[in-house]
């Protein structure tokens, strides 16, 4: 069975200046020095300023919602990212079937937001195992029709 190879996946959470986190330019410079310096091609990029949205939208605002929700979505995958100004934090997600450099990312990270406090997860090992469970499981269902089990 030819699997399509896992590539390479990136995440984690940071702390930075609040004034950095709610802003949607510094969010929209994110996104796209991640695309550029990982060289990678975007398709698209949604951003939502997450309380902003909820008042258009006639909708309560819960006390865990707000910051900013972006995600670019990528050829080979996405990057993702959500802020809590109100408490200097962010999460991320950078996830492609090509490879690339998880240092990169946590670089990129510190230069934009001018932070040095990142943990910073390098997830490519959860993809391998899934590659191997895909095939598990598809090695396991084929041995049970070729049995009659089904």
């Amino acid at each position: 069975m030819n699997l399509h190879r896992a590539g390479t996946k990136v995440g984690g959470t940071f702390r930075a200046n609040s004034e950095l986190l709610k802003s949607s330019d510094v969010i929209q410079k994110f996104l796209s020095t991640m695309v550029t310096r990982l060289e990678m091609n975007d398709l698209t990029t949604v951003s939502f300023d997450v309380a902003d949205e909820l008042k258009k939208r006639g909708q309560k605002i819960e006390a865990d919602e707000g910051g900013i929700t972006a995600i670019t979505v990528l050829s080979t995958s996405h990057i993702a990212i959500h802020t809590w100004p109100e408490e200097n934090a962010a999460t991320y997600d950078v996830h492609s079937c090509r490879d690339f450099s998880p240092e990169l990312v946590r670089l990129i990270i510190e230069e934009v937001f001018e932070t040095t406090d990142i943990e910073n997860y390098d997830l490519s090992f959860s993809l391998e195992k899934l590659q191997v469970s895909a095939y598990s499981a598809a090695w396991f269902l084929f041995s049970d029709v070729r049995n009659n089990r089904y």
